[in-house]
């Protein structure tokens, strides 16, 4: 239900960004390969860079992506939180920012911006299990359960979801048995996954720790 001459405008945009995205793409290549030495430089050239681009919003959220998997999550997450000023109904950047924040240990932060992409986008498998993910750092396992079983009930082959069920599982038992014993429930995420496994073995319960440590490397 749009005339020729909307198509052709709209057609017409996309194509100007493709051809300014690939002229530009060999000096964003080089300058992501001095991002170890000096990042500060790197992310304002970046900002130069994007701010002559037909969508400067999409290639900020490129590069904070880039950032993200190069370690410098501090650097993207400030990337993307100035990009959703711009964007605040971009499910895109929302999801980045999920995925950014629980590697600055801002897990309420993350739950918070991805159920509200969720509420963009309701299938989205990948996400529910991110939202899992950041539930059992925040050792809320029902809601982390409640999030793997949608996944499921979406996709019933989703590896990651069915992990995250294992996981839960076994911090809910894992608590309940040390149940005022504080100091036996490791704070640390990672620790305390490994705690799990190493308890199980220990019972003689070998499979059950495999289980467990199979889980544990997903989401780790």
């Amino acid at each position: 239900p749009f005339t020729r001459s909307v198509f052709e405008r709209e057609y017409g945009k996309v194509w100007a960004e493709s051809r300014w995205n690939y002229s530009q793409a060999s000096k964003i290549s080089a300058l992501f390969a001095m991002i170890e030495r000096d990042v500060g430089m790197v992310v304002m050239r970046i900002k130069e860079i994007a701010s002559k681009s037909p969508r400067p919003d999409t290639v900020l959220l490129m590069a904070a992506k880039k950032l993200r998997e190069n370690g410098f999550a501090a650097e993207a997450g400030q990337l993307l939180e100035q990009v959703l000023k711009n964007s605040p109904d971009s499910i895109a950047v929302m999801n980045e920012l999920g995925k950014c924040y629980p590697l600055l240990n801002r897990h309420s932060q993350a739950l918070s911006i991805l159920q509200k992409a969720q509420e963009y986008s309701s299938l989205n498998c990948n996400r529910l299990c991110l939202i899992g993910e950041v539930s059992l750092n925040m050792k809320d396992t029902g809601s982390a359960r409640k999030a793997f079983q949608q996944a499921l009930d979406i996709d019933p082959f989703c590896s990651e979801a069915r992990h995250g069920i294992v996981l839960a599982q076994n911090i809910e038992e894992f608590t309940v048995q040390n149940y005022g014993s504080s100091t036996s429930i490791p704070q640390n995420f990672a620790s305390l996954l490994n705690a799990i496994g190493i308890t199980k073995v220990r019972s003689g319960d070998l499979q059950g720790g495999i289980e467990q440590y199979r889980a544990a490397m997903v989401y780790l």
